[in-house]
């Protein structure tokens, strides 16, 4: 791909080329892209998406890429962040509307400023509004898809917007129609209760807290990089065959959560998937289980 292919003309936000990858996502890996580009709109980002079918460009879409692995070859194409200048938040009467790029976090403390409750379980969890619901991100107390009212996405054709109850079947564990069909999420709408914000905010610090001791927060990773099994936790089942601390090379799994793969310094996408292709064995020989990845490995 020639950047002269592409006709940029409407662009405002920043565009980057040769640009490393390995500072857009929380695993620290990958090679370079290609084009990076940073919309400031809704319309930005749907013209962007049209731009690379019409030339049949690879792309791909990322927040804070927290649930991704880059390749270790560059990226043929554009990788389009939605973090860095698509991130807007308002209410309006008593809904609250998000742009895809903001902050789970950043929504979490935004909510408690506007006195909004219920959304405590969500705390802790890194990336994007528009990469959680992708994934359909939550905790064994709760899902994001809980909290939505609506979605509004580009499927490729043209952009559309579900509402609940139809948007319930949008979704299942830690996934989405939106990732499955690569659809685009470019904004949310949220129905909160207003109440006790005091309490929201003690359980807010109490789950902190608690992820702050069961999981390697300050460590290079994707967060969980497998999936659980129904009725039990791939973390458990890889502490109970001994594999917490397991390492090769550069990759490790965390002594502090087994269902954490660390890059401890220089690994490479490479080693990654090596090394989760055998802890996938070593899993199967023993238990008969075939863990499945919740991490989403991008395809050059």
């Amino acid at each position: 791909m020639k950047n002269c292919d592409l006709d940029f003309s409407f662009f405002t936000g920043d565009i980057l080329t040769n640009e490393s990858l390995q500072s857009y996502n929380t695993f620290g890996i990958g090679g370079h892209a290609h084009l990076l580009v940073k919309p400031r709109t809704a319309e930005e980002i749907v013209r962007t998406i049209q731009l690379c079918k019409a030339t049949t460009t690879p792309y791909i879409i990322i927040g804070y890429g927290s649930n991704v692995l880059f390749p270790d070859e560059e990226y043929p194409g554009v990788v389009i962040d939605t973090k860095s200048n698509f991130h807007e938040i308002e209410e309006q009467n008593s809904v609250v509307y998000a742009q895809a790029g903001v902050s789970m976090q950043k929504a979490i403390l935004w909510f408690l400023q506007k006195q909004f409750t219920g959304f405590s379980f969500m705390a802790g969890i890194p990336g994007s509004i528009g990469g959680c619901i992708a994934m359909n991100a939550g905790t064994n107390r709760g899902r994001i898809d809980q909290l939505l009212q609506a979605v509004t996405y580009f499927d490729g054709n043209i952009v559309q917007k579900v509402h609940y109850p139809a948007l319930k079947d949008f979704f299942s564990y830690r996934s989405s129609l939106f990732l499955k069909n690569t659809w685009c999420v470019l904004s949310a709408e949220f129905v909160l209760d207003r109440g006790d914000v005091e309490k929201e905010k003690k359980q807010l610090q109490m789950y902190l807290q608690k992820r702050s001791l069961s999981q390697p927060l300050h460590s290079k990773s994707a967060g969980c990089f497998w999936k659980n099994p129904p009725n039990q936790s791939a973390g458990k089942i890889l502490e109970d065959l001994g594999l917490k601390g397991y390492h090769k090379g550069n990759i490790k799994i965390s002594e502090i959560h087994a269902n954490f793969v660390i890059n401890m310094g220089k690994g490479t996408c490479r080693e990654v998937m090596e090394f989760a292709q055998e802890i996938e064995r070593i899993v199967f020989q023993e238990t008969n289980i075939q863990l499945e990845r919740e991490v989403q490995l991008v395809k050059v």
